[in-house]
């Protein structure tokens, strides 16, 4: 590198990290510095700058005047940064004090990519560098003309920022297929904007410190990029939880209406059980005088049949002594007349038949009742079993085949059978659904496992810890650095020791503490409003409801009242 050039690099790094060092300073509502290399020698905004990085309090004197006080909070910097295991090589408390361009953007560089983007990006092994630089090819692969191979010159044609926009938040780029790469500035500019507008990337680069020279600033670069890194993670994170969070609301929007519709068709039910015993009772008061009523009729024809009988012989012995003596044959008056007194002879079977009271006692009918009654008994203990939905849509898949093999005859019976059958494909669904939105385990595995072989190395046995935090980042899962297991002796993480990590972690996306912190991260002071989650009021009136039709919602209310502890 020539002189020359190094000035230049020197130049745009100092710029670079001023912005980056600023940036910073702002978040934690300390004063900005304008030339680096003079405004670090004290450490005081050193140790302002260590305190946003790292959320930590660093020993310092505010107001140093003497170098021997400027060299003691110096080296109390340089101790911090070495506690947090950032190695720092040939850089002494007299480098900085004296303002040495080199060492200091070298220190700088140190805190950017040990304790910001080391941070952010979850390297492991693998170098920051190389972390960073797999995040951007994966993110533009298919992009036309956009081919990141580096931290310089892949990105001098403005393409590559405009296409991590464009992957995550295509909105805010809407012409990315107008742009052409020989019109460098035009995108560079385009791209810078949006992302300090729309996204609060702040700006570190100038466009001419990428489209006018022969070779960009590797770390410069790097350091703005990693600000793109910083927010997409972030925006896929809340999407993930947001994602969690509109899958629950929509499960209890759901429950509410359920439970509603429970409570209202039981209130019915409890009605409709009260009609019946009262008909039963009403039923049985009417069975028992048509017994006595039919009794009744028996005898009363026994004594119609025996009166009958008595006027035929009477008549026939009035007849035969008029016929004696020559007395007038007598016809009785036409009211009374024999043909006026007949009447058919009873028949009981008949008179039953009449008003179908076969019906009652018909034991063909009585068999199928039986046999209804039983799938009934069938269907309340398999309902109220405690199966889990695998379970439950296989006895309901076998309740529905039982169904289909019985036959009635009696319109009754048929009627019934249809509404179990109803119920039961229902159900069915309704199982399927919850099973289908639970158990997404199988396409997660497959794409867990397409994940693995695309960053397994050739001959390895395995992949490292980095490549395993990668891997469950663009799963939508994240791991603690500290959870991440040793792997075999190699210290490689085999395919079956993954794909378990994967499970448990996909089987804590229902978990209430995992629920809770997607909550957290949406909602502010406890609250979270409803309208963030791009739901319309209507799909989750239910919710709404609950509120009084008001978009907050109350995180720790929602909680308490319907998620297990």
């Amino acid at each position: 590198m020539t002189q020359q050039e190094e000035k230049e690099w020197q130049k745009v790094q100092k710029k670079t990290f001023t912005k980056w060092v600023n940036e910073k300073l702002a978040r934690g509502g300390h004063g900005e510095i304008e030339d680096m290399f003079e405004d670090l020698c004290d450490g005081v905004k050193l140790a302002h700058l260590l305190m946003v990085l790292q959320k930590d309090m660093v020993e310092y004197n505010p107001t140093p005047y003497t170098r021997i006080q400027k060299m003691e909070n110096v080296e109390r910097v340089l101790s911090f940064i070495k506690e947090k295991k950032v190695k720092l090589i040939n850089i002494g408390a007299s480098d900085i004090v004296d303002g040495n361009p080199k060492l200091i953007l070298g220190l700088i560089w140190s805190l950017i990519s040990r304790l910001a983007i080391a941070e952010m990006a979850e390297a492991g092994e693998l170098s920051i560098r190389n972390e960073l630089l797999r995040w951007c090819k994966e993110v533009t692969n298919g992009y036309k003309n956009v081919n990141i191979v580096d931290f310089s010159r892949s990105w001098q044609d403005g393409l590559a920022f405009n296409a991590i926009i464009h992957r995550f938040r295509p909105d805010l780029v809407p012409n990315f297929q107008s742009l052409k790469s020989s019109e460098k500035t035009y995108n560079l500019t385009q791209a810078f904007k949006v992302a300090e507008k729309f996204l609060n990337i702040k700006r570190l680069l100038d466009v001419e410190d990428i489209a006018e020279v022969s070779i960009p600033d590797e770390k410069s670069i790097m350091t703005y990029v990693s600000g793109y890194y910083r927010k997409f993670k972030e925006y896929e994170r809340e999407k993930s939880a947001r994602d969690r969070i509109k899958g629950i609301l929509e499960t209890v929007d759901w429950s509410i209406q359920a439970r509603n519709l429970y409570e209202i068709k039981a209130r019915n039910l409890l009605s409709l059980i009260k009609s019946l015993s009262n008909q039963k009772k009403e039923v049985c008061k009417i069975i028992r005088s048509l017994n006595k009523s039919f009794d009744l009729m028996l005898e009363t024809n026994s004594k119609a049949i025996h009166e009958s009988t008595e006027l035929h012989s009477l008549l026939g012995s009035i007849n035969a002594i008029h016929d004696l003596y020559r007395i007038k044959k007598y016809s009785p008056p036409e009211d009374v007349s024999l043909d006026k007194l007949l009447f058919p002879p009873l028949q009981p079977q008949t008179v039953a038949d009449s008003i179908e009271i076969k019906k009652l006692f018909d034991p063909s009918f009585q068999s199928e009742l039986d046999a209804l009654n039983r799938i009934f008994e069938f269907f309340k203990h398999m309902l109220l079993k405690g199966e889990d939905v695998k379970e439950q849509i296989q006895s309901t898949s076998e309740l529905t085949n039982k169904l289909m093999e019985i036959t009635f005859t009696h319109p009754l019976a048929k009627v019934q059978k249809e509404g179990f059958k109803s119920i039961a494909s229902k159900k069915l669904e309704a199982l399927r659904n919850a099973h289908d939105n639970r158990s997404k385990e199988e396409k997660v595995l497959e794409s867990a496992t397409s994940l693995f072989n695309k960053v397994l190395k050739k001959d390895e046995c395995g992949i490292s810890s980095s490549d395993l935090c990668w891997c469950l980042s663009q799963l939508g899962l994240s791991i603690d650095e500290g959870m991440v297991p040793f792997g075999n002796p190699e210290g490689r993480i085999s395919l079956e020791d993954y794909l378990l990590i994967v499970k448990e972690m996909h089987s804590t996306l229902f978990d209430p503490s995992e629920l809770k912190k997607a909550f957290e991260m949406l909602s502010v002071d406890g609250i979270l409003d409803l309208r963030s989650l791009n739901i319309e009021s209507k799909d989750l009136k239910n919710v709404y409801h609950l509120n009084g039709e008001d978009p907050s919602l109350c995180v720790s209310k929602f909680f308490d009242d319907f998620i297990e502890n």
